[in-house]
């Protein structure tokens, strides 16, 4: 699908593979654009494992950097060659191990325009409502300070972004651990537009509900012991019928040798120690997103010491998994929380006419969802070329959410109303997933017609038609 969405939009693209059927091993990279119709490849280069701090061995790398010399060659062609593009977009090629985790993002500094990464999946998630609903999950060690500072930090700098005419309504709910809870104690009230939620109050309460499926095809919960199930159960219920705009977790992260996950507090009510810790996947925090409704995926991590590869690599898995985007947020890098602010306010209302960008964040994001920036000439700062032609289809009018852009027939416009309910957005999420598998079976199908390519287009056409129902509904309501 990322083929689709490149040749579509004609994209600006870095592609870069691991190839490890060469001796030795080696990163191979490729600058790609397109010239009208014809893609143009403006150069070919290969890197040392070794250059990128990696090693063929697998074992967990303490630091993943991107090469000068291919920092260099991006940066000349950017600026010489394709100085009109308003974005350069990363596409790494399966399998690339910790390639996710390199800090590709900075390259926006030498070429002054964002850099994103294509995501695997169509359609975009449509948006449901006209409130900005954040649900900020915030799991910090014992003896630290930076998930208090945090919440604290990115509430007021949401609440910047909407004096500033960048974000119409927002409303932040925070589920704390117990260490972030008591550093808290006392906050909300001078915290615009947020509620802090006690660990304690849920679970000192039976859990005898069923564990639920997780949405997306994935693996089942069973145990109502589960760590992962506790933090579910406790902010899905005290959300109740409310949904999400949003999911923002920020947690530190853990690498092994075949596993990347955040660590987060055995029992939100309880300390988070080194030795009493739990893990959550890419997969959990997608199952949450769903659960609540979210469209939008954010991750931070506080990275003081150095980059932290699990967190890293969590976001870089969840953006290839699911449709809508994905962040990653560098909390050393950007810790007043104004990049994120404003990158959620972005994704929220689309008016900015330039597209964010900033070295401490990294993004899946669909080219359909920004097609607006995507279309605005450049500030003169960088260039005085005209910007890429924009796709044929139609703009979205006025502040309103994009249209899905899909191979299908396109998502209605965001309902009205601020407070929709969670299972319609949940709904919504879980639609989008099929889609988007279903929009890999038709891509691939293109070139290979027969029952099963016509089977799959005709439910991707219902599965449209069911959510265009439901939004059209929700707005007449």
């Amino acid at each position: 699908m990322s083929g689709l969405i490149i040749r579509r939009w004609k994209l600006a693209v870095l592609r870069v593979s691991l190839d490890l059927s060469a001796r030795p091993a080696v990163v191979r990279s490729r600058l790609d654009s397109y010239a009208g119709d014809r893609e143009v490849t403006y150069w070919e280069r290969s890197d040392a494992l070794a250059d990128f701090g990696l090693a063929l061995s697998g074992e967990t790398p303490r630091t993943v950097q991107v090469p000068q010399e291919l920092e260099r060659a991006v940066e000349r062609s950017m600026l010489t060659e394709l100085p009109a593009e308003s974005a350069l977009w990363l596409r790494l090629e399966p399998p690339y191990g910790y390639l996710g985790s390199a800090p590709w993002e900075a390259l926006a500094e030498r070429i002054h325009v964002p850099v994103l990464r294509v995501p695997d999946r169509l359609p975009v998630a449509a948006s449901l409502g006209d409130t900005w609903h954040v649900t900020m999950v915030v799991s910090a060690p014992s003896r630290t300070g930076w998930g208090a500072t945090h919440v604290s930090n990115f509430a007021r700098a949401l609440a910047r972004s909407a004096t500033m005419g960048e974000i119409e309504k927002f409303e932040i709910d925070v589920f704390p651990n117990l260490t972030v809870y008591q550093q808290l104690t006392g906050a909300a009230d001078d915290l615009p537009y947020v509620r802090i939620h006690d660990p304690g109050d849920f679970v000192r309460q039976p859990r005898t509900r069923p564990a639920p499926n997780r949405v997306g095809g994935t693996r089942r919960i069973d145990s109502d012991d589960d760590p992962r199930l506790l933090w579910a159960e406790w902010i899905t219920d005290r959300l109740g019928s409310r949904a999400s705009s949003a999911l923002h977790v920020a947690a530190q992260g853990l690498a092994s040798d075949d596993r990347s996950m955040l660590t987060i507090s055995v029992d939100p009510a309880s300390p988070q120690t080194p030795r009493r810790a739990a893990t959550a996947d890419a997969y959990d925090v997608w199952s949450l997103a769903d659960a609540i409704g979210a469209s939008l995926v954010s991750i931070a991590a506080p990275e003081h010491e150095r980059r932290d590869i699990g967190a890293r690599m969590v976001a870089d898995r969840l953006g290839q998994l699911r449709p809508g985007p994905t962040i990653f947020s560098s909390i050393e890098l950007d810790p007043d929380c104004q990049a994120l602010a404003r990158i959620h306010s972005f994704l929220a209302m689309q008016r900015d006419n330039e597209l964010p960008g900033d070295p401490s964040w990294f993004g899946y994001i669909q080219p359909e969802s920004i097609q607006q920036a995507l279309a605005q000439p450049l500030p003169a700062r960088h260039t005085n070329q005209a910007a890429p032609p924009l796709p044929s289809g139609p703009l979205p009018e006025g502040l309103s959410h994009p249209e899905s852009y899909a191979p299908t027939a396109p998502l209605s416009e965001s309902v009205s109303g601020s407070e929709v309910p969670r299972w319609v957005a949940s709904s919504s999420r879980f639609i989008e997933t099929r889609q988007a598998n279903l929009s890999n079976a038709i891509d691939a199908g293109e070139r290979r017609d027969g029952p099963d390519s016509a089977y799959d287009r005709g439910a991707s056409e219902a599965l449209a038609d069911i959510q265009d129902l439901i939004q059209r509904h929700l707005g007449n309501a």
